[in-house]
C-alpha cells in the first residue's frame, strides 16, 4: 500500500482502462460531452484522475469519463494521482469512486460495487462496505441475501474496523430463551385437560320403552344431541334413532292420498 499519492503528468497511451475497475455499467455521453468541452477550454478545472501503478502499468481506479473525454479532445497528456501499486488497494479505491466529483453513481452501480466488495473483500463487514460504497448497512445485507455471495465458510477470522485494524471476528449469541421442561405432574395435567376437551358429548340413550307423552320431549333431546355430533357419528345415531322410533315403538300410518301421517 502507498504511503502518500503521487501527482504526475503522464501521457494517456501508458494508461490502461481496464473494465474490471469500471463499477459504473457505461460512460454517460452527455458527461463525456461536458468533459470533453472543458478538457478543450479549461483543462485545470478538471481534478486528476486516480491511477494505480502495477507491475510497471498505469490502471485508471476513478476517472474513466475524464479519461474517454481527454482522449476524444486529443490531449496527449493529462494530470493523474497515483493511489495504489497493488490490485487489492485499486479495486477497494473503485469501489468507492464517482461520490466527491463526477457523476453521482446510480442504485445499479452501487448495487454492482456491493456484489464486488462482499466477493472480494470478505475481511470487511457490513458496516465497512456500506459507508465505503455510500449505502446503508441494510442495503448490503439485502443484497447478499438475495445473491447468496457471502455465507459463513468464506468469513475470515478477523474483521477490518473502521479504526483501519483487524479485530476478532464475534459470534452474535442467540437471544432466544431455551424452555424449561414441565414436571411430570405438570404434563399428565396437561394430558388430562387435551384429552377432557377432544371428549365425545354424551348423547341420550334409547330406552327400551317410552311413554307415548314423551314422544315429543325425547325427539328434542335427539335433535340437540345430532347436532352436536360430528358428521359421521350424527349420521349413524340418526339412523338409530328413526330405526327405533319409526320401525319398532311407533310405526306410521300414512295416507296416501293427501301424503299426511
Amino acid at each position: 500500500m502507498l504511503k502518500q499519492n503521487t501527482l504526475k503528468k503522464l501521457a494517456i497511451r501508458l494508461i490502461v482502462a481496464d473494465p474490471k475497475y469500471q463499477i459504473r455499467e457505461g460512460l454517460d455521453p452527455q458527461r463525456l460531452r461536458k468533459y470533453q468541452e472543458t478538457y478543450s477550454k479549461t483543462p485545470k478545472k478538471i481534478p486528476p484522475i486516480l491511477v494505480a501503478r502495477i507491475n510497471g502499468k498505469y490502471y485508471v481506479v476513478d476517472g474513466f469519463h475524464r479519461l474517454q473525454a481527454a482522449t476524444n479532445a486529443g490531449i496527449q497528456e493529462i494530470e493523474v494521482e497515483i493511489c495504489a501499486d497493488n490490485e487489492t488497494d485499486a479495486m477497494w479505491i473503485a469501489l468507492g469512486s464517482n461520490h466527491d466529483h463526477g457523476l453521482p453513481a446510480a442504485w445499479k452501480d452501487k448495487k454492482k460495487a456491493v456484489l464486488i466488495a462482499l466477493k472480494e473483500f470478505p475481511d470487511r463487514n457490513y458496516a465497512i462496505i456500506s459507508e465505503h460504497v455510500h449505502c446503508s448497512d441494510s442495503y448490503v445485507c439485502r443484497i447478499n441475501k438475495q445473491y447468496q455471495v457471502r455465507t459463513g465458510s468464506d468469513l475470515t477470522e478477523k474483521t477490518l474496523g473502521k479504526d483501519g485494524k483487524y479485530h476478532p471476528r464475534t459470534k452474535k449469541k442467540s437471544t432466544a430463551s431455551v424452555p424449561k421442561p414441565l414436571p411430570k405432574k405438570e404434563i399428565k395435567e396437561k394430558k388430562q385437560e387435551v384429552s377432557s376437551k377432544q371428549a365425545k358429548p354424551a348423547v341420550t340413550e334409547i330406552p327400551s320403552c317410552i311413554p307415548e307423552k314423551s314422544v315429543e320431549e325425547l325427539f328434542r333431546k335427539f335433535k340437540r344431541d345430532f347436532e352436536s355430533l360430528p358428521e359421521q357419528e350424527a349420521t349413524e345415531y340418526g339412523c338409530k334413532v328413526a330405526d327405533y322410533l319409526i320401525c319398532e315403538r311407533f310405526p306410521l300410518s300414512w295416507n296416501e292420498d293427501s301424503g299426511k301421517e
